[in-house]
């Protein structure tokens, strides 16, 4: 890979838009859960998946660590709750901050 090819690479990551919003980690075996909002939902799905493919929870947040290592990783699910509505015009500072204020909605429901 030549440099300028390799800071096409890095320039295009680096403005390509977050995959931000709030997900929940839930386990099937028990009913616990934990919400929690990021700003790379596929990065969340990547390590449940990582877990599941070696045996083990130890890379999800401590919660559900603990829960995948008493009942087994495959009773972790993943699923997203809802995502950013992402418009051009945002920053990465307004996608952050209206994350933020999804995850103190979703933790305000008593539905869930």
């Amino acid at each position: 890979m030549d440099k300028e090819n390799r800071k096409e690479l890095i320039r295009a990551y680096k403005e390509k838009a977050p995959d931000a919003g709030v997900y929940r980690f839930i386990s099937t075996k028990t009913g616990k859960y934990l919400i929690d909002n990021t700003m790379d939902l596929k990065g969340i799905a990547n390590k449940l998946a990582f877990g599941v493919k070696i045996g083990a929870g130890n890379m999800l947040p401590p919660e559900m660590a603990k829960e995948a290592t008493e009942h087994g990783i495959d009773t972790i699910q993943f699923e997203i709750l809802e995502k950013v509505d992402i418009k051009p015009e945002m920053t990465k500072e307004d996608i952050k901050e209206e994350n933020d204020v999804l995850l103190s909605l979703w933790l305000e429901r008593e539905d869930i």
